[in-house]
């Protein structure tokens, strides 16, 4: 039965490549682009953040479940989703920030690796209620928020790819 179902499986998948991370190309059959998840990360900022949202809505439902709310923001600055893992702001139909609640508090590095945000960060700005980093990792700003005043856990992530202000 097992060696059955590894052949069904076998045969069924595409012939064509799949990168890790990135969209490929457009199935002729589907009209979708592909889409594989880096081993290790839960939510895949460096995906998610700056897309076009019509582009990434289905990795986004996967990775940040869906869409239990939504709130038009004032001053043209877009609308908030708000998702079962975070929260994602869209302007003129591109995610320019995302905020991810953490399933438990955890440290930096684990944190923003689960997230596919690189680890090593120069002269972050500290708080007693966050971490701060500007142009980091393709992002204009990474923002982490500890669990407890002065605390090494942290319990969520927020990336903004630009500025709304300025485009």
């Amino acid at each position: 039965m097992l060696l059955l179902l590894a052949l069904n499986l076998t045969a069924c998948r595409s012939s064509e490549p799949v990168l890790s991370g990135l969209l490929g190309q457009e199935s002729a059959a589907s009209g979708e682009k592909s889409y594989a998840k880096p081993e290790g990360v839960w939510i895949d900022l460096s995906l998610l953040s700056g897309a076009p949202l019509d582009q990434v809505r289905g990795v986004l439902s996967m990775q940040m479940g869906d869409v239990t709310d939504t709130v038009e923001l004032p001053s043209g600055k877009g609308r908030k989703l708000i998702l079962e893992q975070g929260q994602v702001w869209e302007i003129d139909g591109r995610i320019y920030q995302v905020r991810v609640e953490l399933p438990r508090p955890t440290r930096r590095e684990p944190a923003l690796t689960s997230l596919n945000i690189p680890t090593q960060i120069d002269r972050p700005a500290t708080f007693s209620g966050e971490v701060r980093v500007q142009w980091h990792g393709g992002f204009e700003r990474v923002r982490l928020g500890r669990s407890e005043r002065w605390s090494e856990l942290f319990s969520w992530v927020e990336v903004r790819a630009f500025d709304p202000k300025k485009g």
